[in-house]
């Protein structure tokens, strides 16, 4: 092994909302991000390799705020690898949140290709789903009824980004299927 491959430092950037970034009922050290890089150091602690991964998701946010952060938050990074989690606050129901979904799709689109400019290695993630009886959107709005609950309104997004993972062969983390098929077990 060479003195450069010893001295590799891997970089991943998780890319997202609260689901990423852990708030506010995760502890730092516990978010998906940190657990990551602790299994991932673990494992290639025998090859000499370190893997940093920095936590870039934000509480609240949907596309268009991830698309105006995507520069300092991802691209600056250099990432050798980006998870992308978006969709539960584009689903929401206040004008100034809710992200159609050929925006969305649009938005997706274009963190994927800019992105891309700097890193080929990049996951797409559906978000966890929400248990809409938990859930005050789902309790305090009328605007989710025609879906049934807000998790199946967000099941429209969760189809746009497997169609998006498709369409650019890029993998699919499929949180949301992940989560129903444990709950069915």
């Amino acid at each position: 092994m060479s003195d450069e491959t010893i001295l590799r430092r891997h970089t991943i950037v998780c890319f997202g909302t609260s689901i990423t970034q852990g708030t506010p009922h995760v502890p730092a050290e516990d978010t998906y991000p940190a657990v990551l890089e602790r299994r991932l150091n673990r494992r290639l602690r025998r090859e000499q390799a370190a893997v940093t991964v920095i936590n870039s998701g934000v509480s609240g946010e949907n596309t268009v705020e991830g698309l105006a952060r995507i520069e300092a938050d991802v691209i600056a990074h250099r990432p050798d690898l980006v998870v992308i989690e978006f969709a539960c606050n584009d689903v929401r129901y206040e004008p100034h949140k809710r992200v159609e979904l050929d925006a969305f799709r649009a938005n997706l689109t274009e963190m994927i290709e800019r992105i891309g400019e700097v890193c080929s290695g990049q996951v797409l993630c559906t978000p966890t789903p929400i248990i809409d009886a938990l859930h005050r959107y789902s309790q305090e709005v009328d605007f989710y009824r025609p879906w049934g609950g807000c998790n199946n309104a967000l099941l429209e997004y969760d189809e746009v980004i497997r169609e998006v993972a498709s369409g650019t062969g890029l993998p699919l983390c499929d949180l949301q299927q992940a989560f129903r098929d444990r709950a069915v077990r």
